[in-house]
């Protein structure tokens, strides 16, 4: 069932809000007003992916490929795709508007329960740099000792 969200569905988040704009079985929209100096939660989705087109601010995205992290920095007019299985999130530098976009590159459909969560969403310490915070999760997820 295609539906197009006329009140906009919103939903408070640690980094700001986000509002369904329209969601069918192969395509989500989105709507996120993003505060400045937060983050998402670092996660995956196993069978969608994510486009991000900020319409103002500017946006920082971390893509997590094993021990290297790509980061994107991006301003009003710009997007950026995040593959399936691909872990990553976003961080604010300032206050920003981004529409987020969820479709299917493994083919099916879309399942709004389809998030792996690793690390949960936060506030950055006016004191850290913005780009640092995703190095010292990966630093804190490689302390992390998984015993039998």
């Amino acid at each position: 069932m295609t539906r197009l969200i006329k009140d906009a569905n919103s939903e408070e988040k640690i980094w700001g809000r986000t509002r369904t704009l329209f969601e069918s079985p192969h395509c989500s929209l989105h709507s996120l007003d993003i505060i400045a100096r937060r983050y998402c939660s670092l996660h995956y989705h196993c069978h969608r992916a994510n486009k991000f087109e900020i319409v103002s601010g500017y946006i920082i995205v971390a893509k997590f490929m094993g021990p290297i992290i790509n980061l994107a920095h991006l301003r009003a007019g710009d997007s950026f795709i995040v593959e399936s299985l691909v872990p990553h999130m976003f961080l604010s530098v300032e206050d920003s508007c981004m529409l987020e976009e969820y479709f299917p590159d493994r083919g099916g459909t879309i399942d709004v329960n389809d998030i792996v969560r690793i690390v949960e969403g936060g506030v950055i310490s006016p004191d850290t740099d913005v780009t640092d915070v995703p190095y010292a999760l990966l630093q804190d997820l490689s302390h992390q000792v998984i015993s039998d």
